[in-house]
């Protein structure tokens, strides 16, 4: 004999009786069983809905790292041609390292954790940042990008 572990379920049934392979049922148990399907319904609507809202969140989200990554992307390639040439972010960054690492440094011949108020390295220090160009430096277009980058 068959039975339907669902059915009974939804219909508080045990088991089925069936009178030559077929099953009658009451009206109140159409009802418990229209009922049940209700719910199950409902239940999967609002599941599908809730799915559906964090699609959305993803596909947003999705899109604002896209617009910044390109920022950061078109940042990094505004640099130098080395740069813009290279397939990959990581290889970008290494040539921005192998740049920076070309260029002339200043040693300091002092610890400036070590310095006394008034001292001439303290002087010293003071002069070379009183020397260096900001509005230059900050007006340069790819520091510009990197400020929006920052913001964003």
């Amino acid at each position: 004999m068959r039975q339907f572990k669902h059915v009974n379920k939804a219909l508080g049934v045990e088991r089925l009786e069936l009178v030559n392979g077929t099953a009658s049922l009451h009206i109140d148990q159409i009802d418990s069983l229209n009922r049940t399907i209700e719910k199950l319904d409902a239940k999967g609507e609002r599941k599908i809905t809730q799915i559906e809202s964090e699609t959305a969140t993803v596909q947003n989200e999705t899109a604002k790292f896209k617009a910044k990554s390109l920022r950061f992307g078109e940042a990094l390639d505004s640099i130098d041609p080395l740069v813009k040439a290279q397939s990959t972010v990581e290889k970008k960054i290494a040539a921005v390292r192998a740049i920076l690492s070309a260029k002339p440094g200043v040693k300091l011949d002092m610890d400036l954790n070590d310095k006394q108020p008034g001292s001439k390295e303290e002087q010293l220090l003071a002069k070379d940042l009183k020397s260096v160009d900001w509005e230059t430096i900050d007006a340069l277009e790819h520091n510009k990008r990197a400020d929006d980058i920052k913001r964003n």
